[in-house]
């Protein structure tokens, strides 16, 4: 039947159309792979500098294809040359040899050009698909150089083709590795532990021949102090540059900035000298292209020397090869259109080796390898270039992306059905447009931040957010800060805008009343089009119903909003009784629940339009606009920044990174809550007080991950949700979203496994969250790793001089879930449902996993200075003189594995304390009062159940209890209360009056 087929679509097919389909089948995929890198090379890495509408499809599809021409190329030639050696079939009237030389082209496609590697950060993670795909695609072109092999001229300058490609190709796949986030923060932090102490990058270092990535991200960290010193004179801006990528490297690998980062930086962007506020903005946004490099193109395989060479041999040897074949006068016995294509590909790729060469001479990151290796003759040559190119004269310009709440009403797009329509369509909405920061915008957000800085003030990324304390600064209900943050976006925007539209314009206020309207459609425009840079939110079904309200009231009082009345229209909204409208509106709905912010917006500006704001209020929108772009800035997070970066920067980015150099942001937040007992303690305490306040967001690097197994004969059910009341509704809405923002879990929409959430109300009256894993625990298997005996530990952490106890903050969410098993720890509510990227309290693995963890990172302390159980620490020393040394050795393990200690509950150089139950001290081992307190007041027991009571109570107490009360737990006939238990029973309370020592 297939073959009867065949038959009948070969006669369907003329016989010229598919001759011509034979001939150019190659030819064309050849044409189309040029094409596609041509469009790589020009465009490749042009959003980095500016977003273009058009570009951006261009390079998603050239990017799309280039990979699968080359791949299908391959696969036809090897096709042709297999019926030409097995068959005997001539190859499509091509010669094989042009065949076979033709295939190292594809290979050096698949290398792609250095503007681009990626297009999206998920690419880099595929970098072993990559690496099987060089390993295939080199195997196979050697397979097909070996069958045209004849041993001619030809033959020998496809060997030459061959090594390109494979450099090529090699230089991709070792790009996106190094740009995978996980790589990229394995390298900077083996670049740390390589240095002994972080105090350590405060003395010079001679710098060493730099032949790996880890070696160069070591080299400019270790360069970076230096740099500022002794060659601040000759380095000029190379200095901005090693700060740069010190600085966002760090914040990508979530790595605890110290007091000394923020004062440097605080120098460089705090500077109200000739530059100003320039400054600032250009090196951020210088160093957001260094993101893009790192993270799309061929940046680290490019850098330095290596590069250098790399690109002058592959132009070389394809000078010679391009010589090669013009010189030859074999050429002759193929077809013009072969010749044509061949010089094409000759052509094309030593084009593309002259850019690259020039590109990888000339770009940042060679600049400053020579600079970091102080080259003189090199060093002068690029100080002169950076001078003339480096911030410019006027600085940088970003661009914002401007949407306005009414001129989106007045679209005639919106179709309102009734009480309802598709969140979507907002979205789809033609209602965005684009304008570039001003001078005035970039100072006010600089002033902000440097006022914020030098008052001491930190960004609470957990707490309450700086806006909401601008609010309540004005005590007035209409101010309300307890709003849902898209909701507080929506309302203010809509305030600003009816402010905005119903005042005159006047000079003395035109710059910031022009800096908060574009502050507010920035805002508003991230709400519509960019959500995944803002906190987790109902923002579009709040801005729906928000539209809905609008149209409704504009069809009650016969007004056609349009932008030609823009001002009339909001001073019309403005002079109604909004009040009266809500609760008529409430009043006449059928039970349906609105989240319409409309009218309580019109009496925000109802109340900023009164007298006592009015000569105010420009100035307190622009510093409630600029808390609201920090606040965002600051709660998005950094992987979403750097996805951003594909589709041209973000402003929000811009502010993130200030905020980052200013010290405002987690990673630079020191605490100071607790002074230790001596000066030396107190020293060694610092550490601790870097601990996190609440939710840290920094993702936790810990040398193991949590790992979820389950049998395959349990079939993992997703349950069904568990309905709470709007109380329990909004608290698991608030603890997710700290858990969100800590970055300890992840949205998830595809799961075959979901648990519910359990809500604990806590003695303060808070609600603590915890999910429900008992299905998956019966699933999984135990843990066999043993933990260690309670007894031992407290025997040895007894009798000791001073101790110190130390408590690890979210202990077990410091692990990171192994990725796959991620997916298992899925819990489901009511707005989404979620899985855990860190290990979860509940699973029946936590306990051994964590301890697995201490004694990895404590393996040389546990038994000598310290002892640990779980998450449970003591540092223990015989001598007051040699505790602060012991401290210092601990703290270094913290600092190298960047553990998070809770401050809170850290004590240190005390002489006793609860350990596991127990109260040790240096005398022994105590035991516990209030334990001791409850047995005094206990009543004899009765019955069996009485006594097992009495003993799970006194497992702490188990080696003071006397004997005859635990002969009763053996397997009696009768109970039987003796007299010789009473008489013991009696004696051992009287015995714990006074609590023994043992």
């Amino acid at each position: 039947m297939s073959i009867e087929g065949h038959r009948r679509l070969a006669q369907i097919i003329p016989d010229e159309v598919q001759e011509w389909w034979d001939k150019w089948e190659l030819r064309g995929l050849i044409l189309l792979s040029l094409l596609s890198q041509i469009i790589l090379t020009l465009l490749g890495n042009r959003t980095k500098y500016k977003p273009n509408i058009c570009t951006r499809p261009l390079v998603w599809s050239a990017y799309l294809l280039a990979d699968w021409v080359a791949a299908v190329a391959m696969g036809v030639i090897s096709s042709n040359l297999g019926d030409y050696y097995n068959k005997g079939e001539q190859p499509k009237n091509v010669d094989p040899q042009l065949l076979a030389f033709w295939a190292p082209f594809f290979l050096m496609h698949l290398g792609g050009p250095d503007t681009i590697t990626a297009y999206a950060l998920e690419d880099n993670e595929l970098w072993l698909r990559h690496l099987v795909g060089l390993l295939s695609q080199t195997a196979l072109t050697v397979y097909i150089i070996f069958m045209s092999w004849k041993g001619n001229w030809l033959s020998h300058i496809t060997i030459l083709m061959l090594i390109i490609g494979i450099i090529k190709y090699a230089e991709r796949t070792w790009s996106l590795y190094c740009g995978s986030i996980k790589n990229l923060r394995d390298s900077f932090l083996r670049s740390i532990d390589s240095s002994e102490k972080s105090e350590q990058w405060q003395e010079p270092r001679a710098s060493a021949p730099i032949d790996s990535v880890e070696d160069f991200v070591q080299g400019l960290a270790d360069s970076i102090a230096d740099s500022v010193t002794r060659r601040s004179r000759r380095i000029g801006n190379q200095r901005v540059f090693l700060r740069a990528i010190y600085i966002f490297i760090s914040l990508f690998v979530d790595l605890v900035l110290g007091p000394w980062d923020i004062n440097r930086d605080k120098k460089e962007f705090q500077a109200e000298g000739r530059f100003g506020w320039s400054v600032p903005f250009s090196t951020v946004d210088y160093e957001l292209k260094l993101m893009y490099d790192v993270f799309y193109t061929k940046a680290f395989a490019n850098y330095g020397i290596l590069g250098v060479i790399s690109r002058l041999i592959t132009l070389t040897t394809t000078i010679v090869v391009l010589v090669s074949y013009a010189n030859s006068n074999a050429k002759m016995e193929h077809l013009v259109e072969d010749h044509i294509i061949t010089y094409l590909l000759l052509v094309g790729a030593l084009i593309a080796e002259i850019y690259a060469f020039i590109s990888a001479s000339f770009s940042r990151w060679t600049k400053h390898y020579f600079v970091i290796k102080g080259l003189g003759l090199c060093c002068w040559l690029y100080e002169c270039i950076d001078c003339l190119t480096f911030f410019g004269k006027g600085g940088v310009r970003i661009s914002l992306g401007q949407s306005d709440f009414f001129n989106l009403i007045c679209n005639k797009k919106l179709n309102i059905k009734g009480n309802f329509f598709p969140v979507n369509n907002i979205e789809e909405l033609p209602s965005v447009s684009h304008c570039l920061t001003s001078d005035h915008l970039q100072q006010a957000i600089h002033k902000h931040l440097y006022d914020k800085s030098e008052k001491g003030s930190q960004s609470n990324a957990s707490g309450a957010p700086g806006y909401r304390n601008l609010l309540l600064e004005k005590n007035g209900p209409i101010f309300s800060s307890e709003l849902e943050f898209h909701r507080t976006i929506i309302t203010w925007h809509i305030a600003t805008d009816l402010f905005y539209y119903s005042n005159d314009e006047s000079s003395s206020i035109f710059d910031s009343r022009k800096n908060c309207k574009e502050m507010s459609d920035y805002m508003f425009y991230l709400l519509i089009k960019q959500r995944h840079m803002l906190p987790v939110g109902a923002g579009l079904i709040t801005l729906r119903d928000t539209i809905i309200e609008a149209m409704k009231f504009f069809e009650h009082i016969k007004v056609v909003p349009e932008k030609k009345n823009l001002a009339q229209t909001c001073t019309m909204l403005l002079q109604q009784d909004t009040v009266a409208t809500t609760r008529d509106d409430e009043a006449s709905s059928s039970g349906m629940q609105t989240t319409s912010v409309l009218f309580h917006a019109c009496e925000v500006a109802k109340q900023l339009n009164a007298e006592q704001y009015k000569h105010l209020v420009w100035d307190f929108l622009e510093e409630l606009w600029v808390e609201i772009m920090c606040y965002a800035g600051a709660q998005c997070r950094v992987d979403m920044h750097a996805h951003q970066l594909r589709r041209g920067p973000e402003f929000l980015s811009h502010i993130w990174l200030l905020q980052a150099h200013f010290g405002l942001l987690d990673q630079f937040q020191i605490s100071s809550h607790q002074e230790s007992t001596t000066p030396a303690l107190e020293q060694q305490a610092y550490p601790v007080k870097e601990a996190h306040r609440s939710y840290p967001v920094d993702r936790p690097l810990r040398p193991i991950s949590a790992t979820v197994t389950y049998s395959p004969c349990h079939h993992l059910d997703t349950v069904p949700i568990v309905r709470t009341n709007p109380n329990t509704t909004e608290a698991i809405i608030t603890e997710t979203q700290k858990l969100l923002n800590a970055g300890f879990i992840c949205e998830v929409r595809y799961t075959t496994w979901l648990a519910n959430v359990v809500l604990v109300k806590k003695s303060s009256g808070k609600w603590r969250m915890y999910v429900d894993y008992t299905n998956l625990n019966k699933a999984c298997p135990k843990d066999s790793y043993p933990l260690p005996s309670i007894e031992r530990l407290v025997d040895g952490a007894s009798g000791n001089t001073l101790l110190s106890f130390l408590d690890a903050y979210s202990g077990y969410n410091q692990i990171m879930m192994y990725p796959p098993d991620e997916v298992h720890t899925s819990f489901i509510t009511d707005h989404a449902n979620f899985c855990y990227r860190v290990m979860p309290f509940g699973l029946k693995i936590a306990g051994a996993t964590y301890q697995r963890l201490m004694d990895k990172v404590f393996y040389q302390q546990i038994g000598w200075n310290m002892e640990v159980y779980v998450d449970n620490m003591v540092v223990k020393t015989t001598s007051a003189e040699g505790h602060a040394a012991d401290l210092a050795e601990v703290f270094s393990q913290i600092r190298k594995h960047n553990m998070g200690l809770n401050p809170d509950k850290c004590v240190f150089g005390v002489h006793g304390g609860k350990f596991l139950g127990f109260m040790i001290t240096s005398k022994g081992i105590e035991a516990n009062p209030e334990k001791c307190k409850a047995i005094i007041q206990m009543q004899s027991p009765q019955t069996v159940k009485d006594v097992q009571q009495l003993a799970r109570r006194l497992v702490s107490l188990s080696r003071f209890i006397p004997g005859p009360i635990f002969t009763l737990l053996r397997k009696l006939k009768n109970f039987e209360w003796m007299d010789q238990c009473e008489e013991a029973f009696k004696s051992f309370k009287a015995f714990l009056t006074t609590p023994p020592i043992l």
